[in-house]
């Protein structure tokens, strides 16, 4: 018939030997592999801007850029009672830990990972307990977690952290930074960003880092203190309230009136001013807690 080829024996037998095994390998990169109890590496050859995606129940997760273009996973599992899955292809790697035993305890359930990712990945973490950090990412990172300690440092992406219980730290990083605890602390310390927001229900938020020109700073907390350290030269907008706490200040910061507000032992409830300029906004919000704006040294 027109337009076939002609049938070789010995070729079709190649070729089909050869379909079996691409079959084969697909397969393998695609379908979860169920791996048990011990120590496991695997590592994957990925695209220039890949994805992560690791779901956890209890253990330690350190994720960390490196220049390779691929991605490697060394995952210790301590039990029997969880069965890890592993999908791949080429653009995105999905870690599963799935618990066989839902009446275990969080030590038996427990795994242990270490990934070294490309510096350009997207990573989306979520566990339950243990901690997490990571470092040297500039992809998009977003991180949901019960009861693990949060640490991310040196990236320069987009970050949206979120914990139920547990401390968040945001440490030598640039980019929009979002974070969100119900019971936690949240840690801002040297960063390069004119967009960052750390909302707490019942906690702590330090925010020691520099204000930057048309940048917009969000901090809120229902019964917590709220500390943020400012330069003298930086050039703000304060929009400071608290309903049944106090607003402390050490700068000199100037009222919508234009005269000088120095709080350092006087508690109000509202503070609109400037500082220099006012070229940053920055609105902080507390219920019963204290607001102080202190003078970095």
């Amino acid at each position: 018939m027109p337009g076939m080829l002609n049938y070789c024996p010995t070729h079709s037998k190649r070729m089909l030997g050869k379909n079996a095994l691409q079959a084969f390998l697909w397969g393998f990169l695609l379908f979860p592999i169920a791996l048990q109890a011990g120590h496991i590496e695997k590592t994957f050859p990925v695209a220039a801007q890949p994805n992560l995606i690791l779901k956890s129940q209890s253990g330690w997760i350190t994720i960390r850029g490196w220049q390779r273009q691929e991605i490697r996973i060394v995952a210790t599992n301590f039990s029997n009672n969880v069965e890890i899955d592993i999908e791949n292809n080429n653009s995105k790697v999905s870690v599963n830990t799935h618990v066989l035993d839902q009446l275990a305890s969080p030590d038996k359930v427990k795994v242990d990972y270490q990934v070294f990712v490309p510096e350009k990945s997207n990573v989306e973490v979520n566990t339950q307990l243990g901690g997490v950090l990571i470092e040297g990412i500039s992809g998009e990172i977003r991180v949901d977690v019960f009861q693990a300690a949060v640490k991310i440092m040196g990236v320069s992406g987009f970050v949206n952290a979120k914990t139920l219980n547990s401390k968040l730290e945001v440490l030598d990083s640039k980019g929009t930074i979002q974070t969100k605890t119900v019971t936690g602390d949240i840690w801002l310390i040297h960063l390069e960003s004119n967009s960052v927001s750390a909302e707490s229900t019942v906690g702590n938020i330090l925010y020691d880092s520099p204000f930057f020109s048309r940048g917009s700073y969000s901090f809120s907390t229902n019964d917590g203190w709220i500390r943020i350290l400012c330069r003298e030269q930086d050039s703000v907008e304060l929009n400071a309230r608290t309903i049944h706490g106090k607003i402390q200040s050490d700068l000199p910061i100037l009222s919508k009136k234009h005269s000088p507000l120095r709080l350092n032992n006087v508690g109000l409830q509202s503070l609109l001013g400037t500082l220099n300029s006012g070229d940053a906004t920055i609105r902080i919000t507390t219920f019963n807690g204290l607001i102080q704006i202190l003078k970095k040294p």
